[in-house]
């Protein structure tokens, strides 16, 4: 953590000084931000982030989508039962062969659905922890950058031996938390 407090640059003889208020205030400013910086860590994503972030209805758009897909399997069973009736082959052990190989790939195809579903919401949720981990990681940084550009505006009094101008308080901070 540093800051540093430049005068002014200028080849003319110039007193720099801040009015003893505002130079309070900047150094209570700056002890705030220096216990902020200190006490800041960098946030690395972890599970539990990730869990935090899971949609709690993952598991009711699971089980609508398996009963769903339940009806649409017993219709297509009910499918396969009608053509093997048609053709006399009810109960045959062609038409067991037939039930066994519909219910396996819509079993498979359930599955692969359910994969899915989980898949985004965990994508999702990966995605919306690693957002609140950047934003929380780029707090000391917005921050640090307010402090500058505060601290680079402050007007100090003083006076100068030649044509004057404004004179400004340089100075600068830099985050330095911990990791």
């Amino acid at each position: 953590m540093s800051f540093n407090f430049g005068g002014s640059s200028s080849k003319n003889k110039t007193t720099d000084t801040l009015d003893p208020k505002l130079s309070s205030a900047l150094y209570s400013n700056l002890d705030r931000a220096n216990s902020l910086a200190d006490t800041t860590t960098y946030h690395t994503l972890d599970p539990s982030q990730i869990q935090a972030q899971m949609d709690p209805y993952t598991q009711d758009v699971v089980d609508t989508t398996t009963a769903d897909y339940q009806k649409t399997a017993a219709i297509d069973q009910q499918h396969v039962n009608d053509a093997a009736r048609a053709a006399g082959a009810f109960g045959g052990s062609r038409h067991g062969v037939q039930a066994g190989v519909t219910a396996a790939n819509g079993q498979n195809n359930l599955a692969q659905i359910i994969a899915q579903l989980r898949s985004q919401g965990f994508t999702q949720a990966q995605q919306t922890a690693q957002t609140e981990n950047t934003n929380q990681n780029n707090l000391p940084l917005a921050l640090q950058a307010l402090l500058n550009s505060t601290i680079s505006t402050i007007p100090k009094t003083g006076s100068t031996t030649s044509k004057g101008s404004a004179a400004y308080a340089g100075g600068s901070f830099a985050y330095g938390g911990k990791q």
